[in-house]
């Protein structure tokens, strides 16, 4: 746990454990277990994933036009926009990293090779949550 962003979910997840944040009363105690115990994100599948990728990208770059579609049967997103607009590609695909939550480990090639978890999710507003998505494409639309 290296990553800063780790560290920071990881004290928060302890922080609310602990009964702090939530202000529970009977919350267990970390110190006498030292274990943090299991905290079960609620599950966003793709598509729901897919709609608030697109409301977010339509209140962060109001006038461009984004399709946003999330694949049948893949955990996946495809996120096009024009190519005369005014973003990158890299910040899309930034703003997109957020909605991936089942990230595919690669092998040297560059493949994608089998599920790997990071994280068992994040943290948005006061709910703690997973997005089933597996990786997300960002390309201009024809």
């Amino acid at each position: 746990m290296n990553n800063p962003v780790d560290l920071a979910v990881y004290d928060r997840v302890r922080t609310v454990l602990e009964g702090e944040v939530m202000g529970v009363d009977d919350a267990p105690d970390v110190a006498d277990s030292h274990t943090l115990g299991a905290l079960e994100p609620t599950l966003i599948p793709a598509i729901e994933a897919a709609r608030q990728l697109k409301a977010e990208l339509r209140e962060r770059y109001p006038g461009i036009k984004f399709n946003v579609r999330a694949a049948r049967r893949a955990e996946s997103i495809e996120l096009q926009y024009p190519p005369n607009a005014s973003v990158t590609k890299e910040e899309l695909q930034t703003v997109a990293d957020a909605y991936v939550g089942i990230p595919f480990a690669t092998d040297d090639y560059g493949e994608p090779c089998a599920p790997h978890f990071p994280l068992p999710g994040r943290w948005i507003g006061s709910e703690f949550v997973c997005y089933k998505v597996t990786h997300i494409l960002v390309c201009t639309s024809s």
